[in-house]
C-alpha cells in the first residue's frame, strides 16, 4: 500500500482586477483645492475623443465616452475625483473659473482649506 503524504497547501495565484476600485485610481491622483465652501458648478469639456471617469462627493464611479466639446456640468459639494485616459483631455472650469488640469491624467478637484478664511 502506498501511502500519500499531505501535500501543502498551495496558495492561489491573485486574479488581478479588472478595474481599479474607487477608492484607488490607477494613476495617483493630484490634489487641488478650487472649490469654494458650500460647493460649485464644475464645467468640463473635452477637446479630443477619450474616456474619463468620475466620482462626485465620494459616490460611484462613472465613466464617460468623451466627444469634443460634449460639455458636461455637475453641482459639486465637496469633491469630484477624476480619471483621464490621456492627460490634457478635457478643460475644467469651476464657477466659470478655468482650472488648469493639462497636466494631469488624475485630479481631485476639493474643498478650499477653511484657513486663512475666517480668522
Amino acid at each position: 500500500m502506498i501511502e500519500s503524504k499531505p501535500q501543502p497547501a498551495v496558495p492561489a495565484a491573485p486574479v488581478p482586477p479588472q478595474a481599479p476600485a474607487a477608492d484607488q485610481p490607477a494613476v495617483t491622483a493630484t490634489e487641488l483645492p478650487v472649490l469654494p465652501p458650500g460647493g460649485a458648478v464644475v464645467r468640463m469639456l473635452p477637446v479630443a475623443a477619450g474616456v474619463m471617469k468620475v466620482s462626485l462627493d465620494g459616490q460611484e464611479v462613472r465613466e464617460y465616452q468623451l466627444q469634443p466639446d460634449q460639455s458636461l456640468n455637475w453641482k459639486v459639494a465637496g469633491s469630484l475625483s477624476c480619471e483621464l485616459s490621456v492627460p490634457g483631455l478635457v478643460k475644467v472650469w469651476v464657477d466659470q473659473k478655468e482650472v488648469a488640469v493639462v497636466e494631469y491624467q488624475a485630479f481631485i478637484l476639493k474643498t478650499v482649506s477653511p484657513q486663512g478664511q475666517r480668522p
